[in-house]
């Protein structure tokens, strides 16, 4: 009984993840370092946003590391994409009334620009379904890359994020 049991669970995984997607909508690079970021949308069966991910590779393209925030992470402002010295330096959020699971919305990147003033910014995105395939907007020009340019002060080194550049 307990075979039985447990193969069902596990064809029942199977059968669950061969209705479920996944679809990069960024590229992300930076200054700092020569790992590539991935966002990445996890879809179910219908189509709804389960879950957005970060996969991290190495420059050569090997895979290093995920994590995955649940839509009640971006809800929550708990998206922490990036942390340095328990600095939360990129935080990917959304408001429950701007971003639908089932059809998309307004995404903001929340990011450290000066880690000594404690200055942060904010730039915001759309994550649009159309024809039932996510992607990442700004304005009317789909994402495919970001690059986060590095603030650097004179004898200090890097203090934060200057600028997104989208599709550089």
């Amino acid at each position: 009984m307990k075979k039985l049991i447990l193969t069902s669970m596990a064809l029942l995984t199977l059968t669950l993840n061969a209705f479920a997607a996944e679809t990069v909508v960024a590229t992300i690079t930076n200054e700092n370092d020569s790992e590539i970021v991935k966002l990445v949308v996890e879809t179910d069966s219908n189509n709804t946003l389960m879950a957005m991910r970060k996969d991290i590779y190495s420059a050569g393209g090997k895979f290093l590391d995920e994590k995955t925030f649940t839509p009640n992470d971006v809800f929550g402002g708990q998206a922490v994409m990036s942390e340095v010295d328990g600095r939360k330096v990129v935080i990917l959020k959304a408001n429950r009334s701007s971003l639908s699971l089932s059809n998309g919305g307004s995404v903001t990147l929340d990011y450290l620009y000066n880690g000594i003033t404690g200055e942060r910014r904010t730039q915001s995105y759309a994550l649009k379904k159309t024809n039932d395939k996510w992607a990442l907007y700004t304005g009317s020009t789909q994402i495919k890359k970001m690059h986060f340019v590095v603030n650097k002060k004179t004898l200090i080194g890097t203090v934060g994020i200057k600028e997104i550049q989208i599709n550089k």
